[in-house]
C-alpha cells in the first residue's frame, strides 16, 4: 500500500520531460531478475517445509483473485475521492 502511495505522490502531471523511460533499459532487466529471485527463494522455502504444490496452488490462486478484487475496488473508490487520472 505504502508503494502505491508513493508512486502516486511521485506521478508527474505532465509526460516524463526528461525522455526517461523506466520500463526499458537496464532497470526493466534488474527488476526482472529480483521478481526471478524472489520467486524462486518462496518456491525452494516452500519445497522445503515438505508443501505439496497441489495443495499450495489453490490458495495461491484464491488469495491472488481476492487481493485483485479488492485492489480493484478500492482503486475505483480513490478515483472518484481524488478525481480522474491525467
Amino acid at each position: 500500500m505504502l508503494l502505491g502511495i508513493n508512486m502516486l505522490r511521485d506521478f508527474p502531471d505532465e509526460e516524463r520531460a526528461d525522455g526517461d523511460d523506466p520500463t526499458k533499459g537496464w532497470r526493466i532487466i534488474g527488476l526482472s531478475l529480483a521478481c526471478a529471485v524472489d520467486a524462486l527463494t518462496a518456491g525452494v522455502a516452500l519445497s522445503r517445509m515438505g508443501s505439496d504444490t497441489w495443495e499450495l496452488a489453490p490458495v495461491f490462486g484464491v488469495t491472488t483473485t481476492a487481493l485483485g478484487f479488492i485492489g480493484t475496488r478500492m482503486g475505483k473508490k480513490a478515483r472518484f475521492r481524488l478525481g480522474q487520472w491525467p
